[in-house]
């Protein structure tokens, strides 16, 4: 090659020099391209869509920065991340950005196309994870509103029970009616419809020193909702003050009686009586025949529409 390109040189009256210097500057010329890379990523077992996208994303960082790093021509990187499951195949993203870019900014998600149908495509159920209930817990007590009566309930599980007196006329002070003309008052009420539930629950009903009518009352405790257990006796503690005189009962209610009452006098010095069972004892008749409430557990069937209305009175 040498001779012959001085004998040409030679016959065209050029000094070998000048062809030797161009064989040196004329090297075979480079040209930029962008890199193309396919991955396919098979969905993990259980494995949520959001999650297979952030798996997508980084295995299209880790290929995009690879191709610049090992082909200083490529200018440009594509990285197609396509997404299998079942025998299915559709594009979870793609990534296109120049090198200058990627210099800048190496962000996968910066760069990247996005294509949401593929979920459907894929047939992917995202699984279902069991919601974790809150953790119960205790609170220190509220203060009790006191006076010529004051019934307290206490118990130590997250289930909902419920404390009520019923009055000499037949109204009933409960959670959907805290307070009645006699001035009867419920003043706290706990786990109502089983949220916000606490492990030292109490529920309190007074009435001031003056202004209850003299007569028989009725306290009841029902057994509204179970929230933490699911058969088996509920014990609770409640005590009662009339006048002055206190009592406390330790009981407990469940499926088989979810009503417990106990009667009791105001005025003329009686004092709180026993349990009653429940087919034998009731207060004094109200005065509107219509309103006697049974001893069964006597809330309306209507239960979510009341839970509802608990919640808001909280």
């Amino acid at each position: 090659m040498r001779i012959a390109s001085y004998g040409l040189a030679a016959w065209l009256g050029l000094g070998s020099s000048v062809c030797l210097v161009s064989l040196a500057i004329a090297p075979k010329i480079a040209q930029a391209y962008t890199s193309r890379v396919n991955v396919i990523l098979e969905r993990q077992p259980n494995e949520s869509y959001d999650t297979l996208v952030r798996r997508a994303e980084a295995v299209a960082r880790a290929a995009a920065q690879r191709s610049f790093d090992t082909d200083v021509l490529a200018t440009e990187a594509e990285i197609i991340i396509t997404g299998q499951h079942i025998g299915l195949s559709a594009p979870i993203l793609t990534l296109t950005v120049s090198r200058e870019n990627w210099r800048s900014r190496p962000d996968a998600r910066r760069w990247s196309t996005y294509y949401p149908n593929s979920k459907q495509l894929l047939r992917i159920d995202d699984p279902v994870v069991a919601a974790t209930p809150p953790q119960a817990r205790q609170r220190p007590e509220p203060t009790l509103g006191t006076g010529v009566i004051q019934s307290t309930l206490r118990w130590s599980t997250t289930d909902d029970l419920d404390l009520e007196i019923i009055d000499p006329s037949g109204q009933r002070v409960f959670f959907q009616n805290k307070r009645v003309a006699s001035g009867g008052e419920l003043d706290v009420d706990s786990n109502a419809g089983c949220q916000d539930t606490i492990t030292n629950p109490v529920e309190n009903i007074f009435w001031p020193q003056t202004g209850a009518p003299p007569g028989n009352y009725v306290v009841r405790v029902n057994l509204y909702q179970r929230c933490a257990t699911r058969s088996g006796a509920i014990p609770f503690r409640l005590r009662l003050l009339v006048e002055g005189r206190e009592q406390n009962i330790t009981e407990n209610v469940d499926d088989s009686r979810k009503t417990f009452e106990i009667p009791f006098t105001l005025g003329g010095g009686a004092t709180p009586g026993q349990p009653a069972s429940p087919g034998n004892a009731a207060p004094a008749a109200p005065a509107n025949p219509s309103s006697t409430q049974p001893q069964t557990n006597p809330r309306p069937i209507n239960r979510a529409r009341q839970v509802q209305q608990r919640m808001d009175n909280r």
